[in-house]
Order: C-alpha cells, then structure tokens, then sequence
C-alpha cells in the first residue's frame, strides 16, 4: 500500500488517500494477512522511530476496526 500525494510513498495520514475505504474492501472480501508498507520519503529517513510511531497511532482505530491481520505491540 502505499499513501502517494499522489504517488509518494508516504505515511498513513500524509498522503491523501483513503485508507478506510482499502481495508473495507480488504475486510469485505475477507482478507486476515499482513498489510505491507513501502516508506520511503526521504523526510522520513532522519528519525524513522518517531515517522513509525505516529504511522501506526493515526491508524489503530481503523485497523481494530476491521481486524486485519495479526496484532502486535510496536511499543
């Protein structure tokens, strides 16, 4: 997946497109593996700890929501 502005490879939320309506699709069609992510702005390279971080806290709600895939602590 990957969240382009429109074809950057950029974090959940700085990109413009709309995530909810992927994994609704995904969750419709009753998918449960992994969601890869290509990040490879380079705005991001500096300090890819805290790029990650705020990535996923953006996006917990959406993905609880729609159970995709596995979870885990990325804490």
């Amino acid at each position: 997946m990957a969240w382009g502005s429109p074809l950057g490879h950029l974090i959940w939320g700085d990109g413009n497109h709309d995530l909810e309506s992927w994994l609704k699709i995904l969750d419709r069609r009753g998918y449960k593996g992994y969601l890869g992510q290509e990040i490879t702005d380079f705005s991001y390279f500096e300090k890819p700890d805290s790029h990650d971080m705020r990535n996923m806290a953006a996006n917990d709600h959406l993905l609880d929501k729609y159970c995709i895939g596995e979870r885990y602590d990325y804490e």
